[in-house]
């Protein structure tokens, strides 16, 4: 039986990847309630005061003020600067709103800069360098589908502890095989939701998983069985 289009994102699509089944309570059951841990709770207002800063040119907080020569650093880069944007396409990888009936991927940028055919998005990240390219590539792909004049796209992880950058540019010439590779999970994602297949998968993200914390989830990781 085939069902809606599941709409997905980079962090849907890790939790699918991670397990089907915590994807489909999570995510579209929702009998899983969303927890905030005290360093998303922090990486949450980090990023809102970055957003003022950028936006309204609102001071840091004392506390973070070690980052404003960061942010002076990508404000003064050539090119327009655009605090966070909200970005979304529909199955036909065309750009819709974040609301409407046939958003299919939505993408939240927290920095950018365009200037005539390059662009630049970075993501802000408080907690331990670890790179994944495939945000970085759902960045560029989004953002040529957006913003045609660009050709060029660099995209980078901005980790805040370090002040350090994982930079990884993108051509337009590569946007078909880009999407080829973004959309599998996704196809992977539609059949098993046309299926009504979500199988459990075990692993070391049992600790943190609501359904398994709750005790319905005989396959859990047994140091983590709830």
């Amino acid at each position: 039986m085939t069902v809606h289009k599941i709409s997905w994102s980079h962090s849907r699509i890790d939790d699918f990847k991670k397990c089907a089944r915590m994807f489909h309570e999570k995510h579209l059951l929702k009998t899983v309630p969303f927890e905030q841990t005290a360093p998303m709770l922090e990486g949450d207002r980090v990023h809102k005061m970055l957003d003022k800063r950028i936006r309204s040119n609102v001071a840091l907080d004392i506390d973070y003020q070690h980052l404003e020569p960061l942010v002076i650093s990508i404000l003064n880069a050539p090119g327009q600067t655009f605090a966070e944007q909200k970005m979304t396409i529909n199955d036909r990888l065309k750009p819709t709103g974040w609301f409407s009936e046939d958003a299919y991927c939505r993408v939240v940028v927290d920095v950018m800069k365009i200037k005539d055919t390059v662009g630049f998005m970075g993501d802000w990240k408080t907690g331990k360098p670890n790179f994944d390219e495939h945000q970085l590539k759902l960045f560029s792909a989004v953002g040529f589908e957006f913003f045609p004049s660009l050709e060029h796209i660099t995209t980078a992880y901005i980790w805040l502890k370090t002040k350090t950058l994982d930079p990884k540019m993108y051509h337009r010439s590569d946007l078909p095989k880009i999407w080829e590779e973004l959309l599998v999970e996704p196809a992977r994602l539609q059949d098993y939701a046309n299926r009504g297949y979500w199988p459990e998968r075990p692993g070391w993200y049992c600790k943190w998983c609501g359904v398994n914390r709750q005790g319905r989830c005989t396959s859990a990781a047994e140091p983590y069985r709830g």
